[in-house]
């Protein structure tokens, strides 16, 4: 395939791709990567943190800011040296973004949109009543008012109403470097 061409479909792809060489710099950037990363030193620290795939398949998350970027690398056996392909996951919606879009959509208060966030993020009711402080009951009393405003009798049905939120807004929120609400 001519270089040109190449270039041609890289670009009009929606999701970024980076190229990374030996040297561990980073030779390709499509307009996806670049909007995601929006700064060639971003780019840099990503080239760094994706070193793991130099050694077989890799995955996984770089913070920008306020956002996080997910990213999966391989390698690809060149004829002029071996590059590192990542690939980067869609843009990434801010949580205050998030909870905006949650209070807005179903009514909820901000506290109440983080507390959906973070059951997304945890692994049980007894974390997350552990890092909010308070016990396991007042949690699912909490939990099962904001089941009611989202319309839905369960902790699926609420985590399918905040993945299908997400995805409306392009990615997925984190909680990490945001204060409480």
């Amino acid at each position: 395939m001519d270089g040109t061409i190449a270039r041609t479909v890289l670009e009009s792809l929606s999701q970024g791709i980076l190229l990374v060489d030996g040297a561990r710099r980073v030779r390709y950037l499509n307009a996806a990567a670049r909007a995601v990363l929006a700064s060639r030193p971003a780019a840099d620290r990503l080239a760094a943190e994706v070193d793991a795939g130099w050694h077989g398949r890799a995955q996984g998350e770089l913070r920008l800011g306020d956002r996080v970027v997910r990213w999966r690398a391989e390698v690809i056996r060149a004829e002029a040296g071996d590059l590192l392909l990542v690939e980067l996951s869609q843009k990434v919606a801010r949580q205050r973004d998030l909870i905006e879009a949650l209070a807005a959509r179903f009514v909820l208060t901000h506290v109440e949109a983080r507390l959906l966030i973070e059951l997304a993020r945890s692994r049980g009711n007894r974390e997350l009543a552990g890092t909010r402080g308070i016990s396991v009951a007042a949690l699912k009393s909490r939990l099962h008012r904001v089941y009611r405003k989202l319309g839905v009798t369960t902790r699926v049905g609420a985590l399918a109403a905040l993945a299908h939120l997400e995805r409306e807004l392009g990615g997925a929120a984190t909680l990490e470097g945001e204060g409480a609400a």
